[in-house]
């Protein structure tokens, strides 16, 4: 169980006092903050993305590239597929999806997330 600012210990027994009415005290430790916020900033492939795209247009190849892969992952096509279907990146041949020279770029909405995701 999870308090409003802490997390439940197993090794402490909740505590019963019985008085006009009862409680029961369930103790927790406070959160770590900064372990949280590191948790929060822990960049996964999806932030990589679009931070790449920020400076230029790439293809999935060259994102794959960029990550050290030979040759573009289902992980990384999936993750290309959710952050279109976000609309925090685009494609730059909006009629031709599978045009041998079709790019990705970062959109507005996209540029929006880094600058927040940067504030914290």
């Amino acid at each position: 169980m999870k308090g409003s600012s802490g997390q439940y210990t197993k090794t402490a027994l909740p505590l019963i006092e019985e008085g006009d009415i009862f409680k029961i005290i369930i103790q927790y430790e406070d959160i770590d903050k900064q372990s949280l916020g590191q948790d929060l900033n822990k960049k996964t492939l999806y932030v990589n993305i679009i931070q790449k795209l920020k400076t230029q247009p790439l293809s999935r190849k060259e994102i794959a590239s960029l990550f050290g892969q030979s040759k573009v992952s289902g992980h990384l096509n999936r993750t290309l597929s959710t952050l279109l279907t976000d609309q925090l990146i685009e494609l730059t041949i909006e009629n031709v999806p599978h045009h041998p020279s079709q790019k990705f770029k970062i959109t507005e909405k996209g540029k929006m997330f880094i600058k927040l995701l940067n504030e914290q």
